[in-house]
C-alpha cells in the first residue's frame, strides 16, 4: 500500500488537503447561496443600484469567509498531529530520550515519527555504549594504577633503606638490590604493556 500514490492513500496529507479544499468549496458555495437567499426573496431591493454595486463584493467575502472557516475545520486534525510531532520533537531535543510520539493517523507524519523514534533509540544505544566503553576503561586504569604502584613502591622503600645507608650486612645488600632490580624489571614490564595496549586501541580506533 505504501508504493501506491498519494491521491490513493486514504490517510495522506495532501489527499486529506485534496478533499478538505473541495469540502471546504461545496461548503462556502451552499453557505453564501443560503445567506443570500433572503435578499433574492425581495424583489424590489434587487433594483436598487447600491445593492447591485455592493453584491459582487458581498458574495466574495461571503465565499471567502466560508471557505476558509470551513478549511480550518476539516485541516485541524492535520494540525493537531502537527502539533503533537512538534510537542514531541521539543521533549525529545530537551533530553527525554524515553518520550515517544503518539500513534499518528496520516501516514507522512507516521512514517516521520517512525524515523524519528530510530534516531532516538540509536542515539540510546550509543549512549550506553560510550557508557560501558567508559567504565571498562576506568576500571582498566584503574587495575593498570594498581599494578604499577606495586613495585615503584617497592622501589622507592629499597632506594631509601640503600640512601639511609642502615643495611646491617652485606647479604641484606645483595636482597635489597635484587629486590629493587625485580620491582624495576616488573615496572617496566608493565609500563611496555600499556604502551602496547595503547597501541592497539589506537588502531582500532
Amino acid at each position: 500500500m505504501t508504493d501506491f500514490p498519494w491521491f490513493y492513500r486514504k490517510h495522506s496529507i495532501r489527499f486529506h488537503i485534496l478533499i478538505s479544499s473541495v469540502f471546504s468549496l461545496l461548503i462556502a458555495f451552499l453557505m453564501t447561496f443560503i445567506c443570500l437567499l433572503p435578499l433574492a426573496a425581495v424583489h424590489h431591493l434587487a433594483e436598487l443600484y447600491l445593492l447591485q454595486l455592493h453584491l459582487a463584493y458581498l458574495v466574495l467575502i461571503l465565499f471567502t469567509t466560508f471557505y476558509v472557516i470551513s478549511f480550518f475545520i476539516l485541516t485541524h486534525r492535520i494540525v493537531k498531529e502537527i502539533a503533537i510531532l512538534d510537542h514531541a520533537i521539543r521533549i525529545i531535543s530537551g533530553g527525554d530520550l524515553s518520550y515517544r510520539v503518539p500513534p499518528l493517523q496520516h501516514v507522512e507524519l507516521r512514517t516521520f515519527s517512525s524515523q524519528l523514534h530510530s534516531m532516538v533509540e540509536q542515539l540510546q544505544k550509543q549512549m550506553i555504549e560510550e557508557h560501558e566503553y567508559e567504565t571498562v576503561k576506568k576500571e582498566w586504569i584503574e587495575g593498570i594504577s594498581n599494578e604499577l604502584y606495586a613495585p615503584l613502591k617497592g622501589i622507592i622503600r629499597n632506594v631509601e633503606l640503600l640512601k639511609s645507608k642502615s643495611v646491617p650486612n652485606q647479604e641484606e645488600y645483595s636482597r635489597i638490590v635484587q629486590e629493587t632490580y625485580t620491582d624495576a624489571f616488573q615496572l617496566r614490564k608493565r609500563m611496555n604493556d600499556l604502551i602496547q595496549d595503547a597501541r592497539l586501541s589506537s588502531h582500532d580506533t
